[in-house]
């Protein structure tokens, strides 16, 4: 089931979670809703990337799963807090509390990490690596020769302890602000998808004001 409105009720699965295997957790999600990145904001980087995304929680813990289907692979596994953005990437990033500031949390189809947390761009907060450590992922990476195509998926866990300076003690009845992204800045056609869409001249999604909202059940 596929939805594209700018609200997402985020369902809580921790009743349905028969084992805390990451498969399992995988699995769980598919059968949620999907989300679909159909933004292309900034019409010279027009991309026939495809990106579906599912979100849940298990009240201490955010789920992130995102499918992605695209032309080019150039990824490192690289140092945590580097510049992740350069590769095939996924991203989300996520205010609470009606919080000014924000988290963005980037990973690219290898699992590098980069968490950093600030009001914008500029001057951000980048989270520990011991705290970076905590976030569990779990990728799949297939190529389609024939299609020509590379299919990856990653599956993310984000203790809520990750979020430190909105000192959360729950996610359920929380309600948040994101927005949630796919790009390739490195690579030989960039790609930049959002969820919602993003109206400035130049990609950045350093933009709060388009973010959308996020209702844990």
């Amino acid at each position: 089931m596929f939805n594209i409105s700018n609200k997402i009720q985020v369902p809580d699965i921790s009743k349905e979670l028969k084992s805390n295997d990451l498969n399992n957790i995988s699995n769980l999600l598919r059968t949620k809703t999907s989300y679909e990145l159909i933004n292309s904001s900034w019409s010279k980087f027009q991309t026939q990337t495809k990106v579906l995304f599912s979100i849940a929680h298990l009240q201490d813990t955010l789920l992130l799963k995102y499918q992605v289907s695209e032309t080019y692979f150039k990824a490192s596994i690289r140092e945590a807090n580097t510049h992740v953005h350069l590769d095939n990437c996924v991203e989300c990033f996520i205010s609470f509390l009606d919080d000014k500031n924000y988290y963005n949390l980037e990973f690219n189809c290898l699992g590098s990490v980069k968490v950093g947390y600030g009001a914008g761009r500029a001057n951000r907060e980048l989270l520990s690596e011991q705290i970076l450590k905590s976030i569990k992922t779990h990728i799949t990476l297939q190529h389609d020769k024939m299609l020509n195509e590379f299919n990856w998926e990653i599956l993310i866990l984000v203790p809520i302890d990750v979020f430190m300076f909105s000192h959360l003690k729950t996610l359920k009845g929380l309600s948040a602000k994101a927005n949630f992204y796919k790009c390739g800045d490195d690579l030989p056609e960039p790609d930049y998808l959002s969820w919602t869409l993003i109206q400035t001249s130049e990609p950045d999604f350093h933009q709060p004001q388009f973010f959308g909202t996020l209702i844990f059940d």
